[in-house]
C-alpha cells in the first residue's frame, strides 16, 4: 500500500517531532526510572513513557500503551531489549524510537524520513522508528504509532522543562505516578501534571531463582578452584519453529553453553527448554560444576536474568559474576556448534 498525502504529512509530524526531541536532549534530565504516564486526550488512555539514554546504549524514548504495555515496561525494567530472545521480542507491546548515527541507520529506518521530506546531518544522530509490523509507511510505524510518537515526544520534551526549571518531580510516590493530563474548558485546552495510579492492575512478581540445597552447596565448595580460569555462560537459540510467519520466528529448545575464555574451548553443553531457561539456571549451572569437577575464578554473563539465576551458585563457588555485553569466546564457540547441527 502506498502511503497517501495525509499518511506522508504525519509522517513529516514525527519526524519533525524526533528533530525537537533530539535537541532538547530529555534523557540528560530525565532518567529511565522516571517513567511518566500521559493520558492520551484522543482515547483517554494511560500511555506510559520511558526516556532511553541513561542506562541504553543510545538515547530514545519507549512507548507502552494500557494493560499490555505496562507490563512490558515492567518486564523491561529487568531484561534490556538486547537480552530478550525472539520468542519474548514478539510479546513485547511497546512503540520505540532511537537515536543513532545517521551512517549507521538501516534502510527500513530511512524510508519514513524520506517520505516526510526531514533532514538529519549526515555525521549525526537519526531516528529509528522501531516497531515490529509494517506500517502505512513503509519502513516506517502505522497511523496510530506516528500520532501517539509525535504526542509523546512533543511532551516529554515539555516535561523535560518543567523538571529543569523546578517545577516538576518525577519520582513516583506510594505506587503513584506523574500523569500528564490535558483539561478542557469550552473551546481552551491545557495540559496539567497531576499525581495518578495506573489503569491497569501491578504486574505479578517475577519467578524467583531455583535455590540450591545445601548438600550441592557443599559439595560445589569442595571442587578445585581455577584461580586463572575466566567462564562465559549463556542461553543460545540453537533449535527452532516456525509458527507466526517467515520471519517471526522463536526458540524452543536453547543451549546452556559454559566456554573457557581463554581457549575458547566448551566446558560444558546441554540442551534447555525455553520456557525453564531462567529460574532453574541456579541448580543447573551447580550440576555442570559437579560434572566437570573444577569451579573457575570468573562468570561471564550478558543476561540478567541468568545473572540473577546463577547468583547464588557463583556465591558457592566464590567466583566473580559479572555482566557484560560481549561474549567473543562463546559466540565463536555457539557458531561452531550451530553448524553442527541440522537446519530447521
Amino acid at each position: 500500500m502506498e502511503p497517501t498525502a495525509e499518511h506522508v504529512r504525519q509522517a513529516r509530524d514525527l519526524a519533525h517531532a524526533a528533530r525537537v526531541y533530539l535537541d532538547c536532549e530529555p534523557w540528560i534530565f530525565i532518567t529511565e526510572p522516571e517513567c511518566f504516564a500521559l493520558r492520551d486526550p484522543a482515547t483517554g488512555e494511560q500511555v506510559f513513557l520511558s526516556v532511553r539514554g541513561d542506562s541504553d546504549p543510545g538515547p530514545g524514548l519507549a512507548m507502552f500503551r494500557g494493560t499490555e504495555g505496562f507490563d512490558s515496561m515492567f518486564r523491561l525494567r529487568h531484561a534490556p531489549l538486547e537480552s530478550l530472545d525472539e520468542r519474548e521480542m514478539l510479546d513485547i507491546s511497546g512503540t520505540f524510537v532511537e537515536f543513532r548515527p545517521m551512517s549507521s541507520l538501516p534502510a527500513r529506518a530511512r524510508r519514513p524520513l524520506a517520505a516526510g521530506g526531514e533532514l538529519f546531518e549526515r555525521d549525526g544522530l537519526a531516528p529509528d522508528f522501531m516497531n515490529y509490523l509494517p506500517g502505512y509507511v513503509p519502513g516506517g510505524p502505522t497511523v496510530e504509532e506516528i500520532r501517539l510518537l509525535t504526542l509523546a515526544m512533543h511532551e516529554t520534551c515539555d516535561v523535560a522543562t518543567a523538571v529543569v526549571d523546578g517545577h516538576l518531580k518525577l519520582a513516583p510516590v506510594d505506587e503513584g505516578w506523574i500523569e500528564r493530563r490535558m483539561f478542557r474548558n469550552g473551546d481552551s485546552s491545557w495540559w496539567e501534571h497531576v499525581r495518578a495510579k495506573p489503569d491497569c492492575a501491578w504486574p505479578p512478581k517475577r519467578l524467583q531463582p531455583h535455590p540450591i540445597d545445601e548438600l550441592t552447596v557443599t559439595r560445589l565448595e569442595r571442587l578445585p578452584w581455577l584461580g586463572d580460569e575466566i567462564w562465559e555462560i549463556d542461553l543460545v537459540p540453537l533449535t527452532m519453529v516456525q509458527e507466526l510467519g517467515p520471519d517471526e520466528r522463536w526458540p524452543i529448545v536453547l543451549m546452556l553453553l559454559i566456554v573457557d575464555r581463554s581457549t575458547g574451548l566448551p566446558r560444558h553443553f546441554e540442551r534447555v527448554r525455553a520456557p525453564d531457561r531462567h529460574a532453574p539456571a541456579g541448580p543447573r549451572l551447580a550440576r555442570a560444576l559437579l560434572e566437570i569437577g573444577a569451579r573457575p575464578a570468573q562468570l561471564r554473563v550478558r543476561d540478567q536474568r541468568l545473572r540473577a539465576g546463577i547468583a547464588e551458585a557463583a556465591r558457592a563457588i566464590g567466583a566473580k559474576l559479572i555482566t557484560v555485553r560481549q561474549l567473543p569466546a562463546l559466540d565463536a564457540a555457539h557458531h561452531v556448534l550451530l553448524a553442527l547441527l541440522p537446519r530447521p
